[in-house]
């Protein structure tokens, strides 16, 4: 029965290099508790989170995750959105039995007990942009990432892809993770002396804004050589407005620009908190939605217990902004209907392709089409 306080740690970085990406994480972890709390709660009792600041450093991530653990006694942790921070944390769960519900798109290739992987993992957002461009007939294709495991395994995942369907890899550079714009300008010259048909990028956070900055600067043009990511959402077309990313693709399962009745809700009541120039994004819809699992889940056990939890979250479905949302049981990844966007001249994601059905995760990339 639930009958102690429903206390969460929310870990999500409101300051540091991560700070601008993790607070849409915040705000859509907080849309959803407001959500639950003004319908009833669970049960009738409310979810309380303690929301802290890791500030986009590991070892006060940890410090802090332990806290919430060991002496808040929370029910479960949301938080954290780079894989570096995410296993940073897996032997502290593991070892105090604690739940990470992480909410973000990530490299695959993990399986813990005690996390729930809320993001799409390499078959879900890396295998749809690469068909994506075998279908339209790119050869030469770049890959630019910021340097480090996220990054790397997805670009791992894309070369290995591409050249099973005889497409040519251009090449392959890194940026450190706070890549300055003279660095990313940089880097693109020396990519832009022969242009590819198109650079995949993994390049994330403020970085990111710097590269498609620098390359509208540089004069590139989307239309010659477009930049793909799994990374950029319209978070980062309102930092730098539409003519920065207009061309431009991602490879993502929800843009604010889906035409679903439960998408223009969660776009209307986001707006009505965070005021009508706030944007939607998957950052955001995805913490939302997760926390919205975790209320199905709770209800559905009756229990605190993360074996409980563990049980209900893989046996709830529900419907969120970007369509269904239910986890597979056995690897705790989350089901995911593709998208592919290509930013237009108002600065939204108008979509050029997309699944059909939502595609089953599979995390070690069992099956390769």
């Amino acid at each position: 029965m639930l009958t102690d306080p429903l206390r969460i740690g929310v870990l999500f970085s409101q300051t540091g290099f991560f700070g601008s990406t993790e607070t849409e994480h915040l705000r859509g972890t907080i849309l959803a508790l407001a959500d639950i709390n003004d319908a009833g709660g669970i049960h009738g009792q409310p979810i309380e989170p303690i929301i802290c600041d890791p500030a986009s450093n590991v070892r006060r991530l940890h410090d802090l995750a332990h806290e919430l653990i060991v002496h808040e006694k929370v029910v479960s942790l949301f938080g954290c959105a780079a894989s570096s921070m995410r296993k940073s944390l897996l032997p502290l769960v593991e070892r105090h039995n604690a739940l990470l519900w992480y909410p973000t798109q990530f490299e695959g290739f993990e399986y813990s007990p005690n996390v729930m992987y809320g993001g799409p993992c390499a078959n879900q957002h890396v295998l749809p942009l690469a068909q994506y461009f075998v279908e339209q007939g790119y050869q030469r294709v770049a890959l630019l990432g910021s340097d480090y495991l996220f990054p790397r395994e997805c670009n791992r995942v894309m070369a290995a892809v591409l050249r099973q369907h005889g497409v040519d890899i251009h090449s392959e550079h890194y940026l450190p993770l706070s890549a300055t714009g003279q660095a990313c300008g940089k880097t693109l010259h020396t990519l832009m002396a022969d242009p590819p048909d198109v650079i995949f990028s993994t390049v994330v956070g403020p970085s990111a804004l710097a590269l498609f900055e620098s390359f509208q600067r540089a004069g590139y043009s989307a239309r010659q050589t477009p930049i793909a990511t799994i990374c950029a959402t319209e978070f980062e077309i309102a930092q730098l407005g539409s003519q920065s990313l207009q061309g431009h693709l991602c490879s993502l399962p929800y843009f604010e620009s889906l035409d679903t009745p439960q998408n223009r809700a969660f776009v209307k009541s986001f707006k009505a908190r965070y005021g009508e120039r706030a944007r939607t994004n998957f950052m955001v819809e995805s913490s939302y939605v997760q926390m919205q699992l975790f209320a199905a889940a709770l209800r559905l056990a009756r229990s605190t217990s993360i074996e409980a939890l563990r049980e209900a979250a893989g046996a709830v479905s529900l419907l969120g902004p970007r369509g269904a949302v239910r986890v597979d049981a056995q690897t705790h990844y989350t089901y995911y209907r593709p998208h592919i966007g290509k930013v237009d001249a108002r600065g939204r994601f108008k979509v050029v392709s997309a699944d059909t059905s939502e595609i089953a995760p599979d995390p070690y990339l069992v099956t390769v089409p």
